[in-house]
């Protein structure tokens, strides 16, 4: 939009030296002095004919201009031709760079989703992947913890295994040590326990005979 405000005020600032320049090359060029008669007559016989044709102007033959007139209307011509083919080429490269610069943009932003959707499907491939290693780590941590669980059962078995062994052995051991105990106050001595009551040895065989103290 710029280019084309730029471009009429340009346009704008020649316009009137490029119609003088015209003029003056129409005057002393003949071949473009011809030309540009040619140009001014061919113009006013079309102009005559649409306006006697759609206007309702009175049919008459036309006449041609002078050529002091078909100079300077041709020239007009010319420079008024040249200026609008400058505007129009110039509207239309404006037209074509926005275009182009659209047609970029497009590109830029269809590559651009392009490139969103391949990361999109990467980070989807990577969820899924990190689903299914929570999934198998699940699995393992159930399987630990049954296995955890079935080993804790076991170590209570043994420890109570072995808490049932070790009371057993105290008690065997307490057991003993009374029985040790009564067998070695006596020692056939004739000696009186607490209750009063004599050990003595009784013939080869080591039996002993218990007798109460009168």
């Amino acid at each position: 939009m710029a280019t084309i405000k730029l471009g009429s005020l340009l346009i704008r600032t020649l316009a009137k030296p490029l119609a003088n320049s015209i003029k003056n090359q129409a005057k002393t060029h003949p071949r473009f002095k011809e030309f540009c008669m040619d140009v001014a007559q061919r113009t006013h016989q079309w102009e005559q004919g649409i306006k006697m044709r759609f206007l309702g102007y009175k049919s008459e033959p036309i006449r041609p201009l002078n050529d002091a007139r078909a100079v300077e209307l041709g020239a007009n011509f010319m420079s008024e031709s040249v200026i609008f083919s400058v505007a129009v080429l110039t509207i239309l490269g404006e037209a074509y760079r926005s275009s182009r610069k659209t047609t970029q943009r497009r590109l830029n932003v269809d590559e651009a989703l392009e490139q969103l959707q391949i990361e999109t499907q990467q980070t989807q491939e990577t969820i899924t992947q990190m689903q299914e290693n929570i999934q198998k780590l699940t699995t393992q941590v159930e399987i630990l913890t049954v296995e955890n669980r079935r080993l804790e059962r076991g170590l209570d078995l043994v420890a109570k295994a072995l808490n049932v062994r070790i009371e057993k052995e105290e008690a065997a051991k307490q057991r003993g040590g009374w029985w040790n105990g009564w067998w070695s106050n006596g020692n056939g001595n004739g000696k009186p326990d607490q209750n009063g009551t004599v050990n003595a040895k009784a013939g080869e065989g080591g039996r002993s005979v218990q007798s109460t103290q009168s």
